[in-house]
């Protein structure tokens, strides 16, 4: 028999369930840490979350019938200013939807200006943001008024790797291990320090017989369960704050530093700070701790960390060994890396204070997120999913380009040699391939040209010429769209430029645009532009030597560029 109490209580629980509806993009792709945030959200909530994936199902947004929630929560792999991430119409039904509806976010650095706005026009209620206070308000005060903040991190304690069995530091072969990767010049100083943490601790403690295994290149970095094998062998592990010192609010100082390295691919980080990015410097400055300290943590590896405020998640000397910027008290952590007991000590309190205390957990995350839910959704939403679930069985959308190969839409692939067969129909690359048959890279030169010249045809984005004598460069640099007015024509100055033998590079920047372009022109059978000091800048390899011998050939292949100014 149930007491009075029991059901009252029982009552009272399904009255306060809530239905959520969480958009996420669930790509297996992504880092293990973000599938794991999406699997807490969807699957530890006191509430009854529904997930949804609209990347892979943009037609079934139309489906969508929101009024079946009672709140929509907006997961930090939805990008709120693209379609591809938010079809037509949900955007519109976002807008006009009544529940509650929340966005979590990461990446805040970037295009503060364009997410605001899109926030503003969803209507989101609730923020949960990895930016702390001061820089929170700098970035949201006046463009988020009346939004709930609530600080959250970039990631959480692995639930896998707690209790885990590993050997105390006495046992374990490394000294100190590391991996570092390379932010982009335009984030600032702060995210350079990953890189330099490596490269400099290296440097000061050559000589004093530390076994390190530090490395910062992309080919030695280690994924999944090897990194967590990896970092367990290791008595110490390296660190720094996440974030950044340059908050790009407009997109404008990641365009003014892509801009530059297409033009200088070799320059330093001090010049691009020098002419670049020097002036937004320290002006808002986001940091913060990095999940990488949960998994030293969990694995009761002692960290090294430059001196910082890691989000008010750890202590110097007491959770972590401090090292200075400068690196003046090197001496002093080189020996304590040799004191095994200490480093045990000081690991084992990092394991009680931010793993078994359960303080830095994702369900402790998803609680406070139920707790929010519990207290400012109304009850709006039906009991019947039916367009949910309608939505749900709609077939999901192949997967069109890969990475570093061309693959169409019906599944075959095409290897980039596939350039010099794909202008065959282009009669003015059919002259670039006769003039300059035999030529090495002459297949790469002729896929971009393609890549170019169809792009600017099916108006998916125009492209600009701009003569540098100086540096003997012509800059080719695509902008979204169509040209807003009309521009200079520069045929003939690059005629007289190729005439003259004064262009040595010919530089194509997509970087404004993408990292990849269509060969087709539009969308499909997407290849990455390639590499030229950033992604997204391709330096051609047979162009400026063949401008030299037949500039009319190379002239004609760049008309769709050299028609306009840059």
């Amino acid at each position: 028999m149930v007491s009075a109490g029991s059901a009252s209580l029982a009552c009272r629980a399904v009255s306060e369930r809530r239905s959520i509806l969480l958009l996420c993009d669930e790509n297996r792709s992504h880092a293990a840490n973000v599938l794991q945030h999406i699997e807490a959200l969807a699957t530890l909530s006191e509430h009854d979350v529904y997930r949804f994936n609209p990347v892979e199902r943009p037609d079934a947004c139309r489906l969508l019938d929101l009024s079946e929630f009672d709140a929509v929560v907006i997961h930090y792999t939805i990008s709120l200013v693209s379609t591809r991430y938010l079809p037509p119409p949900l955007p519109e039904r976002l807008a006009s939807f009544e529940g509650l509806k929340v966005q979590f976010i990461q990446d805040e650095y970037r295009a503060v200006d364009a997410v605001t706005a899109a926030m503003r026009n969803l209507g989101v209620d609730v923020l949960f943001t990895c930016v702390p206070e001061p820089a929170a308000g700098q970035l949201y005060d006046s463009r988020l008024p009346g939004v709930t903040r609530v600080f959250t991190l970039p990631g959480y304690v692995p639930d896998e790797l707690v209790g885990r069995e590993v050997s105390p530091a006495g046992k374990r072969s490394v000294d100190v291990g590391y991996r570092g990767r390379e932010l982009p010049v335009w984030v600032g100083r702060l995210g350079r320090e990953k890189i330099e943490i490596g490269r400099d601790f290296l440097e000061h403690v050559s000589g004093r017989g530390l076994r390190c295994d530090i490395s910062s290149r992309e080919e030695d970095r280690i994924y999944g369960e090897d990194w967590n094998r990896f970092l367990a062998s290791c008595r110490t592990t390296l660190g720094t704050e996440s974030g950044v010192s340059i908050v790009d609010f407009d997109g404008s100082v990641e365009a003014l530093a892509k801009d530059y390295l297409a033009r200088r691919p070799h320059a330093t980080p001090e010049e691009i700070e020098r002419d670049v990015t020097g002036p937004y410097e320290g002006k808002v400055v986001i940091n913060t701790a990095s999940p990488r300290l949960f998994e030293a943590a969990a694995l009761r590896t002692a960290m090294i960390l430059f001196r910082g405020t890691y989000g008010g998640v750890v202590e110097p000397g007491r959770h972590y060994i401090p090292l200075e910027k400068g690196f003046s008290n090197i001496e002093e952590v080189a020996e304590r890396v040799r004191d095994t007991a200490y480093l045990d000590e000081v690991a084992n309190r990092a394991y009680d204070d931010l793993v078994a205390s359960g303080r830095y957990s994702l369900r402790t995350l998803v609680a406070e997120l139920d707790a929010l839910v519990t207290e400012r959704a109304r009850p709006l939403g039906r009991q019947a999913k039916d367009s949910y679930l309608r939505a749900r069985r709609r077939r999901r959308i192949p997967t069109v380009a890969g990475p570093s190969r061309l693959r169409t839409a019906a599944g075959g692939l095409l290897a980039p040699p596939a350039g010099t067969l794909l202008a065959a129909t282009d009669p003015d690359l059919r002259r670039v391939a006769r003039a300059a048959l035999g030529r090495k890279h002459l297949a790469e030169d002729l896929l971009r040209l393609t890549m170019l010249r169809r792009g600017v045809a099916r108006s998916s984005f125009h492209v600009g010429a701009e003569l540098v004598p100086e540096e003997g460069l012509l800059l080719l640099t695509s902008r979204p769209g169509a040209p807003a007015a009309a521009q200079r024509d520069l045929r003939e100055a690059v005629a007289a430029a190729f005439a003259a033998n004064k262009v040595e590079r010919i530089v194509w920047n997509h970087t404004q645009v993408s990292v990849g372009a269509g060969v087709g022109g539009g969308s499909l059978l997407v290849l990455p532009v390639g590499y030229h000091g950033v992604d997204g800048a391709y330096a051609f390899q047979v162009l400026p030597a063949l401008a030299r011998s037949r500039p009319d050939v190379v002239l004609a292949a760049l008309e769709p560029a050299v028609g306009v100014e840059a």
